[in-house]
């Protein structure tokens, strides 16, 4: 069975994805916050991370950066609740300027 971790501050969208996602046979683990992020990721090995833009004070950027240097292959999808389109492009420049990260170019 696929596990995900879901990493949302709100704890109404962790259970959203969390029911949404045990309905389609995966397991799932989730984080009110980053804090201890990184143990529940060895502890649990997921497969995949939702990982929400804004948690608090905390900077999600670093976390990724975090994940990233432990395990540059682990699949993460940050989610935002940003609408326009333009915004997103901004969020993923910023990323990829403040930790070098190579992102696909969006069409």
């Amino acid at each position: 069975m696929n596990k995900i971790l879901i990493a949302n501050a709100d704890s109404v969208m962790r259970l959203l994805y969390q029911e949404e996602l045990t309905l389609e046979g995966y397991g799932v683990i989730t984080a009110g916050d980053c804090e201890g992020l990184m143990e529940t990721i060895a502890q649990h090995s997921p497969d995949l991370i939702i990982l929400y833009i804004k948690m608090g004070a905390v900077n999600v950027l670093n976390t990724l950066q975090e994940i990233r240097n432990a395990s540059y292959d682990m699949p993460v999808i940050l989610s935002t609740g940003y609408q326009p389109s333009t915004t997103i492009q901004n969020i993923l420049q910023l990323i990829e300027k403040s930790h070098e990260i190579w992102l696909p170019e969006l069409d």
